[in-house]
């Protein structure tokens, strides 16, 4: 390892958490298609692009789906040519992948369909691709990106209405709590923490009661509960146990986790610093408030390689009130992208890998005034394919 860049404060680790479920989901699907060889592409719907491509030459399909609430997602091809490479993986609340193809030379004339589908939580998008093959082209390739677009699933809003009043509490040094419905004769009973495991003490908040349809007027009309307390976002239940004595009800909603919410400092962004000449980016952890919110690649620099560290802590009367920490990861390029064109200077590159993002740095798309130059290097070994490797490169004027 070559050494730390910047070190200002401390480093934080990446730890994945769990959050309580809310009646309400969404997913987001959206990726690009780069192609080279002078080949040209245009959406045609809003989940669909199609390329006219030039036999023989080589593509990259990279592919973002995103979760929420955070969740187990899966990206996989539902329909790729006869011999061509598949795609299954899978994440967790944001997953990033990417699809490396190259056409068949002689195969001018025809059209090969491929289907993209994310799916998490019983709900599932589909991206469609269609490469119209050609024999001859001019130009210099194209880049074609969708804009997102996203399912819901769950509660909206309009079938489920907060019931009031809302009624508030705090909770004792453990996290437990007790407040009073008196217009139902009931009282609510149970914990609060954050997500990660560890008690809300002496937290004030606010709880609200649900209803399906209309308000409550009674305890069987309960359908759930809304928590809210400042600086956590809004946590809502819909399991709870009860039991009536002498005319009162006991609700107990067990243990209840609210998620910080997340204000990221004015004075940090995620952007990692451009790497060194002969280096690239390859990996980056962001962290607020000791909570890993967003992550990408390798967190290894390897013996050759060198990472930057920015910390940035905030206090008030002598107590931490934020800290963030952006950690990035450089590594030497394994691919020396040509000398750009008079009149233009790099701007991006991108190494992808049996179908796997490894290296990536700036732009991965040109403007309409750039161009990008794509290489790729397919070994078969007794007609199956063994790896498969891409280098983009996107210029643009200087």
């Amino acid at each position: 390892m070559r050494g730390l860049r910047m070190v200002v404060g401390a480093l934080a680790l990446c730890l994945l958490f769990g959050v309580a479920a809310s009646p309400q989901a969404s997913l987001q699907f959206n990726g690009h298609v780069t192609v080279g060889g002078g080949s040209s592409c245009q959406q045609t719907a809003q989940n669909a692009v199609q390329c006219t491509v030039v036999e023989g030459c080589s593509g990259t399909i990279v592919l973002t789906a995103i979760v929420s609430p955070s969740q187990s997602i899966s990206v996989f091809s539902t329909s790729v040519p006869t011999g061509w490479n598949t795609l299954n993986v899978t994440g967790w609340g944001t997953l990033n992948t990417s699809y490396a193809f190259t056409v068949p030379s002689g195969t001018a004339g025809s059209t090969y369909a491929l289907v993209f589908r994310a799916a998490a939580g019983g709900m599932q998008l589909d991206l469609h691709v269609t490469l119209q093959v050609v024999s001859t082209s001019s130009g210099t390739g194209s880049s074609w990106a969708w804009n997102p677009f996203t399912v819901l699933i769950g509660n909206t809003g309009s079938d489920e209405e907060m019931a009031g009043p809302a009624v508030e509490g705090t909770t004792d040094q453990d996290g437990a709590f007790t407040v009073t419905l008196p217009e139902l004769s009931a009282t609510v009973s149970g914990t609060l923490s954050i997500c990660d495991g560890a008690p809300l003490a002496d937290q004030p908040f606010t709880v609200t009661p649900m209803a399906e349809g209309g308000s409550v007027d009674t305890v069987d009309d309960l359908s759930g509960f809304s928590f809210t307390a400042d600086g956590y976002d809004t946590t809502e239940i819909a399991q709870f146990g009860r039991i009536t004595f002498l005319g009162v009800t006991m609700i107990d909603v067990g243990s209840v986790c609210l998620a910080p919410v997340i204000t990221p400092l004015e004075t940090l962004t995620l952007t990692c610093p451009e790497p060194e000449p002969g280096y690239v980016l390859v990996g980056y952890t962001y962290v607020v408030d000791y909570v890993c919110v967003d992550y990408w690649g390798e967190d290894d620099p390897g013996e050759d390689g060198y990472v930057y560290l920015h910390s940035v802590t905030r206090t008030e009367n002598n107590a931490v009130t934020s800290d963030e920490t952006l950690y990035c990861v450089y590594r030497p390029m394994q691919y020396t992208c040509p000398e750009p064109q008079p009149g233009y200077r790099l701007v991006g590159y991108t190494y992808v890998r049996n179908y796997a993002v490894v290296e990536s740095w700036g732009a991965y798309e040109a403007s309409a005034d750039g161009y990008i130059h794509i290489e790729s290097r397919t070994k078969v070994e007794n007609g199956v394919t063994v790896s498969d490797e891409i280098w983009s490169c996107v210029y643009e004027p200087e």
